[in-house]
Parts: C-alpha cells; structure tokens; sequence
C-alpha cells in the first residue's frame, strides 16, 4: 500500500484527479442547464454522472499506465544525438496489453462517444415523444391527469403599493405556466374567486378539480423583488416545493423569475418542459420597466371585460407601446383592444379598425413568429371582418406557441359556432371549461351552443349548475327559462322559471324585463318595465331611443296611434345610426322594421334586402337575424318574401322559431307553407324530453 501510494504521489496522479473532478463538475452544471430549458426526460442528468464515475477509474488508470510507459522510455545515446551519419538507435519495442488500450487518445474519445450518445438519445426521447408517450399512458390510466392539473391562487403583497404589482405577477405567472403542454393550469377567472377565501386547501382543489395548489407572496422594495412560492398538495396540504426568489428590479430579472418558477413548478410534477416551450418562456418582450408595469396592468382590465375594462386597457397599452416602440407583444394586446372596442359597439368607425390593423402589424414587424400576434390576428378577421376562414387559419398558428388558454378557446369555439360546426364548437368550450370551470361566460356559451346540436337536457343541466354557483346571476335563468320553452313550446314554462329567478333576487333591470315580458306576449308588463328605463337604451351598435321598444308593445296592445308616434321618434335616430354605419345590418334591421310599421312597404323591403346582403353567414345568430327580416316582410304585407326567409332557415334552428305563440306571424296563419313549417316544429319538439 505504501508503495502504491508512492506511486500516485510520484506520478502526479492528484492533478490529474483534480482536473476530472473538476471538469465532471462543469459537465453536470451545463447538463443540469440543458434538461432545464431544453426539457430533456430526468434520466439524462442521473446517467451523466453514472458515466462520469465510470470514467473516473479510467482515467486514474491511463494515468497511472501512461506515467508509467513515460518513466521506463530509454534514452538516446550520446553519439547518436551528436552523429547525423553514425550509430543509429534502436527501434522501441511494441505497446502492448494494457497500455495499448488506456491511451488518453482512446479515453477521450471514449468519453466524447459516451456523452454524444447521451445527448442523441436524450434529443430524441424529446423530439419523437418518448417523454410524453409515458405520460398520455398514465394519464389515460386516470392517475396522471390530476397530478399534472394546477391552480395558482391569487398571491399576496405587502402594502397597498403592492396591489397592482402582485395581480399583474399572478397573471404573468398563470400564462408562462400555461405553455407547458403537459400541464393542465386552471386560468385566472376561475381562481380569482379565491383571493382573501377562508376555504381550504382541500376544498380549493375540489371545486378546480385540481391536485396542486401554487400559493405565493410578492415584495417590491426601490430597487429589489422578492417572489415566495410554494406547491401544495391539495389533498394532503403538505408542501411539495417551495423556494424563495430574490432579483434586482428589473424588466428582464422579472421576466426571467417567472421562467425559473415556471421550470421549477414543472419539475416538482415530474412534467416534461418541450424544448420550444423553454424558449417561450426564456422570452424577454421588453427591457422597460415602466412600459411592463403597464402592460401588466393593462392584462388585468382586459381580463376582467366589460366597457370599463376596455376603457382602462386602452391607454396602458398605447402608453407601454411609446414607452417601448418594439414592445411587440404589448402591440398584440393592443390590437384585440382595439378589436374588442368595436366588436362591442364602443366604437366601429373605420379608424378603429384600421388601429387594430396597424397595431398587430407592428407586432409581427417586431417578432414575425410572436404566437400572440398571431392570436390578435385572428380577433381581428372574426371580430372586426367576421372572416371565419382566416381567423381559424390564425387561430391554429397561435395554439401552437400558446397551448390551449380558455382566451383562446373561448374565441376559437365562437368561430367554430358561427360557421355552424356546433359539435366541435361545443367540444371547444368544454375543453375551456376544463381549464375554467368556474367562468359563467364559458358555460353559458357551451349551453347555448348545445341547443345547436339538440342536446336541450344537458343545456338545462349546464344552466342549473351556473344558477347554483351563483344564485342571482340572471343570464342563466334566462337561458333555462328559453331551454323550457324550446322543448315544451309553451309560454307557462318559460314564465314559471322566470318567476323562480325573480324569488331568488335576480334583477333584470328595465330593458331585461321588457325583453322578457315581450317574449313571454305581456305587452302591458313591458310597457310598465320601459318606465324605469333611460331615455335612450346601450345596443352593440348605438344607443336606441326608448321609443323604438315602447313602440312594439303598443303594437301588441292595439294602441296604434300612439304605436305610430313611437316609431316615428325611433325613424329619426335610427336613420342617423344608418348614415354614420351604413355596414351594419342590424341598425339596418330595425330601421326596416320602423318603416314596415309607419306603412312605408318600399323603404321597409328595400332596407331589409340590404341588411341580408351585409349579413355574413352565421349559423348562430343568422337564423335569428333571418326570422327579423321574415318579420318585417310579414308586418309590410310582402307575404310570399316572408315565408321564403322562414323556409330558408336551417331546420336545426327550429327551435327559435316561435311560430305557434308569437303574434307577430298572424297573417301567417292560413298559409299552407306556413301550416307546413309549423307542424315540422311540433313533430320535432314531440322527440325532445329535457329534465323537470
């Protein structure tokens, strides 16, 4: 033993142990940073250092062999180094045995093979699947699918100037989270519920359907954020992980945090992170402080909707965009700002869709492949052009970068809908629920489209789930009450749910009740309702005087002088309406309808006709926007023109039709293309049963 020792020490073998140790060292830090943004399987990093304790003896015994062959190596003769012509020495005899093979030629290119391979083969497993091959066989097994779902709950600050700063981290968060294919992340509407709850974990879990729980704290001093977060399980309420991250206040340390949470997230569920997912999330939008606090911001308006969202959203992000002129994916939110401004009747000149145009045109001038942009794109053909096709086409791009967000599924779905493709719309929306289960918009929206594919017993099932989640929220009485009718046919079904909803406090408000004492044939009840009103009522194309709507209950009732006043005073603002939107149909529609009842049959069908030509066509609202223009035909005594529009609605949208109960199909009635189209209705509505 002593002499081995001596041996090391002689043959310099600790400098070379040294320098392994060290190398070893940095190959499994740069391993350690591949597998994290490149989302190789977790075996690579583990069989790396295999291969290095393996190539440890190897290269302690080359060292040892080659020290070795260097110190028994003769030396030339005197003479033969002085004599270019005289003695010349004798050839060295063969390496044989060990020393032919432990060569530091033949180690290192051992070692280089041995890593390549590793790499090749960890390449490999990411790109053709081998990762999530394994999980998609779990998950259809049933234990994967909850152990990859997660919620982050809302995080918490520390003082008010916090506030804004802690939401805009939370949703930030959520989106990075989201590009993780394999995970399945519960979007902020629905856990947005939980901010301040007393509700635990358990219960949390529960209600997401979900069986981990990200919780977290954000701190944000002069120059320095501190970001607390922790994984939990939800069943158990133990802490998978947590961690504690401190940066300098910067956009870029912002941006980069997420993704390091993101990666870390991901890795305490054993989830697979796809190469292109871990550039996605290395992305850095913008080095400006300022112009990302604002967006952040901005997200949080748009998110919540509504006019004043919008209203808020607008100017954060065109001051993020001065602030920061190559901010392209502040650019992209500003386009579908600007989309959803005129898609909801805020404002639909020509220069908001030209700004909704340039500002998504700024986004692919600053990143051509922004995933975003792509989404904005497809806002815009649907909502501003109502382009299916190249929505659709835009769409599809965008849900490679993005995955599937409920944002995007919610539009995608729509587009889907108006096409008339309701089976897969419905699809989409049930895949948004799953991702926010507790949106009413998104299971409104699946129950209203599951009346385009008849299932009327699972709407109605839908729509009571939404009432019992929240009580008072009137969409949903309203919509159950339309399912009742829609099945029955009778008009004591719909007013029965509808007295439910007014025990259980839901307000309507005056323009709500007049739509529901119209539809249920109580004229007077509406009238009454239209006294509370404003003067003029909020449309998605212009705000409507009273009169219009105050008109078509007079109608009802028979008072026809003062029926004639009203429709007069709603002629005036509805012809101005026409002029400054001469493309939209439905101004065009009502207009048409005011000239039908003042008896100007010429100026009611020559505007009707016009308000079809502009009509795209929409499986979803086009039937009802048909049986309107079928109205208008039948009010102006043009007969033949109505049933033809009442025959060219698609027989799956029997359901809206109303022909047996509505007064307005009067002159109808001893019509045999009329009488033929109202017992198709009563054969199919025979078929249906739906729940008590």
């Amino acid at each position: 033993m002593k002499n081995f020792i001596h041996e090391i020490h002689r043959r310099s073998l600790w400098q070379v142990l040294g320098i392994y140790l060290a190398v070893s060292w940095i190959v499994l830090q740069v391993v350690d940073v591949i597998g994290n943004n490149f989302g190789l399987p977790d075996w690579v990093a583990p069989v790396a250092l295999v291969l290095l304790l393996i190539g440890l003896p190897v290269v302690i015994g080359t060292a040892f062999i080659q020290e070795g062959m260097t110190a028994k190596a003769p030396e030339a003769p005197p003479s033969a180094a002085a004599d270019d012509g005289g003695v010349v020495p004798s050839a060295p005899e063969p390496v044989t045995g060990a020393a032919s093979v432990l060569t530091w030629r033949n180690a290192l290119i051992g070692g280089v093979i041995s890593f390549a391979v590793l790499g090749l083969v960890g390449t490999a497993w990411v790109v053709f699947g081998g990762a999530r091959i394994g999980a998609t066989a779990s998950m259809a097994d049933g234990d994967d699918a909850s152990t990859k779902a997660v919620a982050v709950l809302p995080f918490t600050s520390v003082g008010e100037e916090n506030e804004a700063f802690r939401v805009g981290i939370h949703d930030a968060l959520l989106a990075q989270l989201a590009k993780v294919g394999e995970l399945r992340v519960i979007s902020r509407t629905s856990t947005l519920e939980y901010d301040g709850t007393t509700k635990n974990m358990r219960q949390i879990g529960e209600e997401l359907g979900v069986a981990n729980l990200v919780e977290g704290s954000v701190q944000r001093a002069e120059d320095m954020v501190q970001i607390n977060v922790q994984l939990i399980n939800a069943a158990t309420d133990e802490h998978r992980w947590s961690e504690s991250y401190v940066r300098d206040l910067s956009a870029a340390n912002l941006i980069s945090v997420q993704g390091e949470i993101v990666r870390d997230i991901t890795r305490a569920l054993e989830a697979a992170l796809a190469p292109e997912e871990a550039l996605r999330i290395a992305e850095v939008p913008t080095e400006n402080l300022e112009a990302y606090d604002l967006f952040l911001m901005a997200r949080d308006h748009q998110q919540r909707g509504g006019n004043d969202g919008r209203t808020e959203t607008l100017p954060l992000l065109e001051r993020a965009v001065e602030l920061d002129p190559e901010f392209a994916l502040a650019w992209a939110y500003l386009s579908i700002a600007h989309s959803d401004y005129y898609w909801f009747g805020q404002d639909r000149t020509q220069e908001r869709t030209e700004q909704a145009r340039q500002a998504v045109d700024q986004a692919f001038e600053f990143r051509p492949d922004l995933a975003e942009a792509h989404m904005a794109l497809g806002e815009y053909y649907y909502r501003v052009h109502r382009d299916y096709e190249s929505a659709l086409t835009e769409l599809a791009v965008a849900r490679q970068g993005l995955g599937d967000t409920p944002e995007l599924l919610t539009t995608l779905a729509s587009v889907y809908r108006r096409q008339g493709d309701a089976a897969r719309a419905a699809d989409v929306y049930r895949r948004a629920s799953e991702l926010d289960p507790r949106s009413l918009q998104i299971d409104g929206n699946l129950g209203q489209t599951l009346w385009l594919t008849g299932e009327f017993a699972e709407a109605e099932r839908i729509f009571d789930r939404l009432i019992a989640r929240a009580p008072t929220f009137a969409g949903a009485w309203t919509n159950k009450a339309r399912t009742r009718f829609f099945v029955s046919g009778d008009v004591a079904d719909q007013i029965a749910v509808l007295e439910q909803a007014r025990e259980a406090g839901v307000e309507y408000g005056p323009f709500g009740e007049w739509n529901i004492f119209m539809a249920t044939n109580r004229p007077a009840e509406a009238l009454a309702a239209l006294e509370a009103a404003p003067d003029f009522i909020p449309q998605q194309y212009g705000n409507i005087p009273k009169a219009f709507f105050a008109a078509a209950s007079l109608t009802q009732l028979g008072d026809t002088a003062h029926a004639q006043a009203a429709y007069d005073s709603a002629r005036i603002v509805l012809e101005q309406i026409v002029r400054d939107r001469p493309e939209n149909e439905t101004a065009r529609v009502n207009l048409a309808f005011v000239y039908a009842n003042l008896g100007r049959r010429e100026d009611a069908v020559r505007t009707a006709a016009h308000a079809l030509e502009l009509m795209p066509r929409d499986a979803f609202i086009g039937p009802g926007f048909t049986r309107s223009v079928a109205a208008i035909y039948t009010t102006a005594g043009e007969l033949d023109l109505a049933l033809d529009q009442l025959e060219a609605i698609p027989e799956f949208a029997w359901w809206g039709n109303n022909f047996e109960t509505d007064p307005l199909w009067e002159p109808l009635r001893d019509n045999p293309r009329f009488a033929s189209l109202v017992e198709r209705d009563r054969a199919k509505r025979a078929t249906l049963r739906t729940t008590p």
